[in-house]
Formats: structure tokens, C-alpha cells, sequence
């Protein structure tokens, strides 16, 4: 397989938080890479995974097996390599374990070609084609994009004017994602510039202060947000 092939698309099923998501995008568009994420969980995708899972499955199982049907149908052109991305591939007793049943389900009700499904970024698979450096990236980059969203949730609280701190920070976060073309020097320089320029946002207080409500999720929220 020649994993520079143009028509070689990397899909992650799993949903990404939007401000994560973005940075990765414009980080594989400077790799010279493609990579293409699913939706939301929505009530459509639970019904496309309805047709390959029994409904007895935990709710990541259905949504992410949901989500590539629905993208095999709806966004994949018929001449494209595909890699569905998933990290969790182990067996075991735990909802976790039936991963590999249902790559094995996908790929033999299918029957389609040139896909594969379950595609991890392990050393052992040369990370499916790339590197280290941006599968470390990648990772980094989604993290970053939490971080950026408890700040814009902040600013909604703290703000003394949230419509145009929102406006204000916006603006700065489709400038820093647009920067981002390596790990080292366009990151760095770019969080830089703009927690400089979120921090001029006027407050009414301080974060420390504010009342906060801490929201913990299983392993398994990070397959689902915001079903």
C-alpha cells in the first residue's frame, strides 16, 4: 500500500471536540495529509449503527459503528483509500473487548475495498503511514482544542461583555488555528499571540472565583461528546 497515494484519506470515527478537530485539519493539510471527521452523535448516526449492531451494545459501540456506515454512505468517494482510525482494538470482557468482532463484521457484510477499519497508530503498523511526530502531534493538538473550549465556556461566565468576548475570541482562534503548521515553532508562537490577546478581554471577575461544576465522564465519553 502506498501511503502517499492522494486518494488516501485517514477518517476518525470517533467524535472530536470542534476547536481540536479544526487544528488537526489544518495541521495534516501542511503534512500533506487528508483527514476527514465524522458529525456529532445524532439520532441518524445511532440508526445507521442500528443495522450492523443488535442495540444491546454499549452506546460508543453503536455511535462510532454508526458513524462509519454513515460515512461510507454519505462522504467516502468510490476511488478512495480509506483508514478508519480507531485507538481501542484489545479483547476482553468489557464493552471494550467486542471492537475486533465488529471490525470483522464491517469488513465481511461490506465488501468493500480498499478500506481499512480499525487502522491504529501503533509502531508496529508504521503508524498507518505517518510518523510519530504527528501522531504526537495530533494527540497534543486535540488536548489543546479542550483547553480551548474551557476558556470560551469561561468567558461566558466572567466576561463583562460575553457577546463581544466571544466575538473577540473567535476571531483570535480561527487566526491561531490557521498558524499551526508544526509541533515546535507555528504552536508555540501561536498560543503565545493568542492567550495575549484573550487575556486583554475585560472580566467582571476572575476564574478562580467564579462557582464551577466539574462534569466526569468513563473512558467511553471520549467516544460519544455530546451524544
Amino acid at each position: 500500500m502506498d501511503y502517499n497515494d492522494p486518494r488516501l484519506v485517514y477518517v476518525e470515527p470517533s467524535v472530536i471536540n470542534i476547536y481540536g478537530r479544526r487544528l488537526v485539519e489544518n495541521f495534516y493539510k501542511f503534512q500533506g495529509k487528508n483527514i476527514r471527521f465524522v458529525e456529532n452523535t445524532t439520532t441518524k448516526t445511532l440508526e445507521y449503527g442500528r443495522k450492523l449492531c443488535s442495540g444491546r451494545e454499549c452506546l460508543p459501540m453503536m455511535a462510532i459503528a454508526g458513524a462509519v456506515l454513515k460515512d461510507i454512505n454519505e462522504n467516502r468517494r468510490e476511488d478512495e483509500i480509506t483508514i478508519y482510525r480507531l485507538a481501542l482494538e484489545q479483547s476482553g470482557p468489557c464493552q471494550n473487548g467486542g471492537w475486533p468482532a465488529l471490525w470483522e463484521i464491517f469488513a465481511k457484510e461490506l465488501k468493500i475495498e480498499n478500506t481499512i477499519f480499525s487502522g491504529t497508530l501503533y509502531k508496529n503498523k508504521n503508524y498507518m503511514g505517518l510518523s510519530l511526530e504527528i501522531y504526537e502531534t495530533q494527540v497534543l493538538l486535540y488536548m489543546i482544542g479542550h483547553f480551548i473550549t474551557e476558556v470560551k465556556n469561561a468567558l461566558y461566565i466572567v466576561a463583562r461583555n460575553p457577546n463581544k468576548a466571544i466575538e473577540i475570541f473567535e476571531k483570535r482562534t480561527d487566526e491561531l488555528i490557521l498558524k499551526v503548521k508544526d509541533r515546535k515553532k507555528t504552536l508555540k508562537q501561536g498560543l503565545k499571540e493568542w492567550a495575549r490577546e484573550i487575556s486583554k478581554i475585560p472580566l467582571d471577575a476572575k476564574v478562580e472565583d467564579a462557582p464551577k461544576i466539574l462534569i466526569i465522564g468513563g473512558l467511553n465519553l471520549l467516544f460519544t461528546y455530546y451524544p
